[in-house]
């Protein structure tokens, strides 16, 4: 990537850098001081606990190229670029630097307050057994390549998960998206193929202070589609319901798994104690089994079983 590609990504003039650095090639992007090595470009986040801002002088003497800020800072003896959202541009310049990795591959998102960890694993089987190749990134690790790594978060950091988009060989990355992820844009940069509503339940109201504030949250995932995406939404959850009418009106492609005899994937009879369900698909019946028990669990395998 080069310097040119970062003003181009940030809208900013040529008039700000002379135009003889517009082809310094930059060798990475953090927003992490310790992090930086020589031609780096260093994104001063302002974090919850930490400023970024406090630590430009220590990336500057690691060796970076460029700071990318929301102050103007002058004094610096490297080019600074300044932004509204230093968050925001931290994961387009890193979906940029990394060759926008998310459009090699499909990529499928997986939110809602429970099973978000469930259904994203029985997707990947799924998709396993139907012979393509899967990455996953979720609670428990971020599986590449066929290659398990700890997770730190649900939703690792934006540089991070562009990195690990671009290392995987797989066909496919399953993703879990919580909300904080997407409010603190760390998937930004990310385009979805398809994206998954499983419900929403009170849950980190500590965050996001009212279940309105946590389902806009949510919904923001929806917006991330490819032109060719497509959502699948549970819509016995009131949220889930009130989500697909939103994406009706935004004429935004997605179908629907419930009880109602409107949704694509209409359950006709739900029996818990074998963990099936009879749905009708396309003015057919088909008996859906779910290898877990409990009548979350049919939810979990229909909603994976559509995608």
């Amino acid at each position: 990537m080069k310097l040119q590609g970062l003003l181009d990504i940030l809208h900013i003039g040529h008039q700000l850098i002379d135009r003889k650095d517009l082809n310094q090639e930059l060798t990475g992007v953090t927003d992490d001081s310790r992090e930086v090595k020589e031609g780096f470009v260093f994104v001063a986040v302002r974090g919850y606990r930490v400023d970024g801002h406090n630590y430009i002088e220590e990336a500057i003497s690691n060796g970076a190229s460029v700071i990318v800020c929301e102050e103007k800072l002058d004094h610096l003896s490297i080019p600074f670029l300044q932004t509204d959202n230093c968050r925001k541009v931290l994961g387009l310049i890193a979906s940029e630097f990394y060759g926008n990795p998310s459009f090699d591959k499909i990529v499928i998102g997986v939110t809602g307050t429970n099973g978000k960890t469930t259904t994203s694993h029985l997707i990947k089987h799924l998709c396993e057994k139907n012979g393509y190749s899967c990455s996953m990134f979720g609670t428990i690790d971020y599986i590449v390549n066929d290659q398990a790594v700890p997770g730190i978060q649900t939703t690792p950091s934006a540089p991070v998960l562009q990195r690990l988009l671009a290392e995987s060989k797989d066909d496919i990355v399953v993703m879990e998206v919580s909300s904080h992820g997407l409010e603190q844009y760390r998937l930004e940069g990310i385009a979805f193929d398809y994206c998954v509503f499983t419900n929403l339940h009170q849950d980190h109201l500590d965050y996001h202070f009212s279940m309105e504030n946590y389902f806009s949250a949510k919904s923001k995932l929806f917006y991330m589609m490819k032109e060719t995406g497509e959502a699948v939404i549970n819509t016995d959850d009131h949220w889930g319901e009130k989500l697909a009418e939103q994406l009706t009106e935004d004429s935004i492609t997605h179908e629907t798994v419930g009880r109602r005899k409107t949704c694509d994937y209409e359950i006709i009879q739900l029996s818990p104690e074998s963990s099936s369900a009879v749905i009708s698909e396309e003015k057919r019946e088909v008996i859906v089994r779910s290898p877990l028990k409990g009548t979350h669990n049919v939810y979990n395998t229909l909603q994976a079983y559509a995608v």
